[in-house]
């Protein structure tokens, strides 16, 4: 597992909600965003069960390249509010991608923080959906 955090921004500890995050069945990257930057990440690309999902691109490629997906997503969440705003009330809290190297999740906690989970596999969108979710509301609720 490869996890990485600033220690000044992790009084509450979210190195290790992140890390518990994770699993072969469900979430292999979350990172937690502050301002378009990530303030702490885990993942585990080097699992074995993973291997099959990795085609050419090395671990730390594949967190460079979830790294920048997660400071362009508020961007497009942002034109995408401004482009629904006279059919939708309210913001975008979440967004799930469903792409051909598995699935993103975007959830927006509050001001500029935000999750960004990527899974691999597109086996359980539902359930590791959901989890994010709870993952979410532990990071906000303490």
């Amino acid at each position: 597992m490869e996890t990485s955090a600033d220690p000044d921004d992790d009084p509450e500890g979210r190195a290790g909600l992140l890390s518990a995050a994770l699993g072969v069945h469900g979430l292999h990257y979350v990172a937690y965003f502050t301002g378009g930057t990530p303030s702490c990440t885990a993942d585990i690309f080097r699992h074995p069960t993973l291997c099959g999902f990795s085609g050419s691109a090395t671990p730390q490629q594949r967190r460079d390249r979830f790294c920048r997906l997660g400071q362009l997503l508020p961007g497009v969440t942002g034109r995408m509010n401004t482009s629904l705003h006279a059919l939708l009330e309210g913001e975008i809290q979440q967004i799930v991608l469903n792409v051909g190297q598995g699935t993103v999740y975007f959830h927006h906690l509050h001001g500029q923080r935000y999750l960004l989970g990527v899974s691999l596999s597109r086996s359980h969108p539902a359930e590791t959906d959901r989890h994010i979710e709870r993952l979410g509301r532990q990071l906000t609720t303490g």
